[in-house]
């Protein structure tokens, strides 16, 4: 590139790239664990990752990875060392997960082998101790708002039936001898975007333009690279404005029109990017509600936007794109940016 003057793009063969290029940190964890009964009084965790040749991101990655090693529950005393150590390999970084996995999977199957030991229900035990709303995690950060642990692990206990579940397996593997089955439940959290020390990067801009065809324009600064975002941008459009989801256009981002929206990271494109794209779209529905009720004699109370049409009361209703043809002969500003 530099002798040529011109652009070089290097391009690995798949083997060359699994054997050169970065993946998640191994980790070896070692657990001991106090109860007080069915409940965990106390949790020693030491964790020691592989981080390659070079740090790279493994200080971001180990300050997660100490976080979440004591998983999702309550827990009074609570003492973690997380020990990333240098050794002659290909350098680890960033993966999904960015270290908790590794962690996440050793204290749900310590939880496992103290309930087959101690003879207690899993699901049980995990219900016990699990965080709840004026709980404190393992950093001492209480929680003060909405715990969906209890509902969740309630009504996964009821879809399942799984004392039924649990029953029925311990029966077919009395009589079978070859063939054996199991039945288990891993209960996780894991925190999205940036956190504590990425609060300056967490924010995105989006700006959405409805055209005089009623399709919906939607531009975000975060990267579409396959797990699914312009399907998820389109769908809270959607949702949001009423239209069909089949008018819904999302661009390929660029940021010659979005201003910086961070990082496409920790699993925060739906939050950030959506609720941008959320704000925006609220704003465009009050705009095109009054040009409705102009146009039926409806309330403003009583509209509503749903799967391409507007609706009034008494049954009243228009097509979603005749509302934004008439708006259009009025002047009305159809182009909004959330943040």
């Amino acid at each position: 590139a530099y002798n040529l003057r011109r652009p070089a793009k290097l391009i690995y063969s798949r083997e060359i790239d699994i054997q050169t290029t970065s993946k998640r940190h191994p980790i070896k964890s070692h657990y001991k664990v106090a109860l007080e009964g069915k409940k965990i009084k106390a949790m020693t965790i030491k964790a020691y990752m592989d981080m390659g040749a070079y740090a790279t991101l493994t200080p971001i990655v180990i300050f997660r990875t100490l976080v979440h090693a004591a998983g999702a529950y309550e827990i009074e005393n609570v003492d973690v060392d997380v020990y990333a150590v240098y050794t002659n390999k290909v350098p680890p970084g960033a993966f999904r997960g960015f270290g908790s996995p590794q962690v996440l999977f050793a204290v749900e199957s310590m939880l496992d082998d103290i309930a087959v030991q101690m003879g207690f229900d899993p699901m049980e035990f995990r219900e016990i101790n699990t965080l709840r709303p004026g709980s404190r995690t393992s950093t001492d950060h209480l929680l003060v708002n909405s715990v969906g642990a209890p509902e969740t692990l309630s009504r996964v206990k009821k879809a399942s039936k799984w004392k039924e579940l649990v029953k029925e397996t311990e029966e077919f593997n009395k009589s079978s001898e070859e063939v054996k089955r199991g039945v288990g439940l891993s209960h996780i959290f894991y925190g999205v975007s940036l956190g504590a020390g990425g609060q300056a990067l967490d924010k995105s801009g989006a700006h959405v333009l409805i055209d005089r065809d009623g399709s919906v324009e939607v531009r975000i600064g975060g990267t579409e690279m396959g797990q699914g975002a312009k399907t998820v941008i389109s769908i809270i459009a959607a949702e949001e404005l009423g239209q069909s989801i089949d008018k819904i256009v999302v661009h390929q981002p660029d940021t010659a029109f979005v201003p910086d929206s961070g990082p496409t990271v920790a699993s925060r494109t739906t939050i950030y990017s959506g609720n941008a794209v959320k704000n925006a779209c609220a704003s465009l529905r009050e705009k095109l509600a009054p040009v409705f009720c102009e146009l039926t004699g409806s309330p403003l109370s009583s509209v509503r936007f749903e799967e391409g049409f507007v609706y009034g009361e008494s049954g009243k209703k228009l097509s979603f794109d005749e509302v934004v043809e008439h708006a259009y002969k009025r002047n009305v500003k159809l182009f909004e940016t959330g943040w």
